[in-house]
């Protein structure tokens, strides 16, 4: 029987002296700079509430142009646009059905991501609130 190891959990980057980090790092990088441009180009897209928009309504299933440009309230050039950029960067799925083009999500890694950033974002107001109400109520 082989004796077990306790699961330790890893020190905080923080904890850890520059060239330890530094070590750290190295041994995770095993990612390929490709990879880190085309993740780089996909975040870029993701920083536009706009496309934001867009990923939330496509959330709830596959929609058509005309359907995205009408929930989201904008115009449909824009919409458009948007989708064409996050089509050619893997964001979205497109299906010609007729004359219409359908909008997907290829998975739900991009909405999860745009989840969590969302999530928070709203712990950090929430948490500001509770703040700035204190400070109010002790004045």
């Amino acid at each position: 029987m082989r004796p077990t190891r306790s699961a330790r959990p890893a020190p905080a980057a923080s904890t850890l002296t520059p060239p330890a980090y530094a070590r750290r790092l190295e041994r995770r990088s095993s990612v390929s700079d490709e990879v880190l441009e085309l993740a780089a180009r996909r975040l870029r897209l993701l920083g536009h509430a706009g496309r934001l928009r867009l990923l939330e309504q496509l959330a709830g299933g596959p929609r058509s142009l005309t359907d995205l440009a009408r929930a989201t309230e904008s115009e449909h050039h824009l919409v458009s646009k948007h989708l064409a950029e996050m089509h050619r960067a893997g964001l979205v799925r497109r299906v010609q059905e007729g004359n219409f083009a359908i909008y997907s999500l290829p998975d739900a890694s991009s909405i999860k991501a745009v989840g969590l950033v969302c999530h928070s974002v709203l712990r950090e107001h929430a948490q500001l609130v509770r703040l700035a109400n204190g400070h109010a109520q002790a004045d």
